[in-house]
């Protein structure tokens, strides 16, 4: 049975969760210590159940840089959402970010593919 397969008709909870990968977060300079961020993604979810869930913004590997960039967006978090049974939803955060605590942070610009983790208090997922 294929991934997709078992994701759609028998998994439960976060197991259920797909996202379409086409995920953005956009960030602009506010102030020297502070961000406006924004993000955007389109989750799924294939289970008969509504599905809560926490999510975690990841950083895609970069080479040759120490800067944070989507992991920003954790500074306004924990991010808890639910999303209804056989639904896809698109989840938009918007946060005014205080970094002045981050040594190397984006100053501004917009960010495609973006990747975050989700757990359900027990178990979690990248996605």
């Amino acid at each position: 049975m294929s991934s997709a397969l078992y994701q759609e008709t028998l998994a439960k909870g976060i197991s259920a969760m797909s996202y379409d990968g086409s995920g953005t977060c956009d960030f602009e300079r506010v102030s020297e210590d502070e961000l406006n961020g924004e993000c955007q993604l389109l989750i799924t979810n294939h289970s008969g159940d509504p599905v809560t869930l926490e999510i975690e913004f990841l950083d895609s590997y970069i080479p040759d840089t120490d800067h944070r960039l989507t992991s920003l967006m954790n500074k306004g978090g924990p991010y808890r959402i639910t999303v209804e049974a056989d639904h896809e939803k698109t989840v938009e955060f918007k946060e005014v970010l205080d970094v002045s605590d981050v040594p190397y942070h984006v100053d501004g610009g917009g960010f495609m593919n973006v990747h975050f983790k989700i757990t359900d208090g027990e178990r979690e997922r990248v996605l």
